[in-house]
């Protein structure tokens, strides 16, 4: 299955978008970059959330991963050292604990917001619900009967 590289949300059939990360109008040079590309929902993709803001700072380099990123970029980037929650379940961000990239990076996207937290909160229960039906299939496979 397919996941907001952003979001983590499950994407279905024709909610795919194919994300820039260095906007292609400002950065033509890395329209086709690998690194500059991912799969994203329609809302962290759309013009409310990432939509037209400048990711690299200052004049772009070559090559692409030398950079200077404004957000956390989602293949360059250590998510787990910029962004840090305050409990096990990813529901709540430790503001304090990240670094200035993941709270510009979680402000962007607006995830400290209640709706946001019901969408990590319903994106854990497929994840969990997917990784027991894995578990079952599993055991189902390897009965001996």
């Amino acid at each position: 299955s397919i996941r907001c590289v952003f979001c983590e949300t499950l994407l279905e059939y024709g909610g795919v978008h194919i994300e820039h990360f260095a906007p292609k109008w400002k950065s033509p040079e890395f329209v086709y970059e690998p690194l500059n590309l991912s799969c994203s929902c329609p809302v962290c993709n759309g013009f409310m959330k990432k939509g037209k803001r400048l990711t690299i700072e200052g004049a772009t380099v070559m090559p692409y991963q030398n950079n200077q990123f404004k957000y956390v970029h989602p293949y360059l980037d250590d998510v787990s050292r910029e962004i840090r929650y305050r409990d096990p379940f990813h529901l709540y961000y430790d503001r304090e604990r990240c670094s200035a990239k993941g709270i510009r990076t979680i402000d962007m996207f607006h995830w400290d917001t209640i709706h946001a937290r019901k969408k990590r909160f319903s994106n854990l229960l497929v994840r969990t619900t997917e990784r027991s039906r894995r578990k079952m299939i599993a055991e189902i496979l390897d009965y001996k009967g």
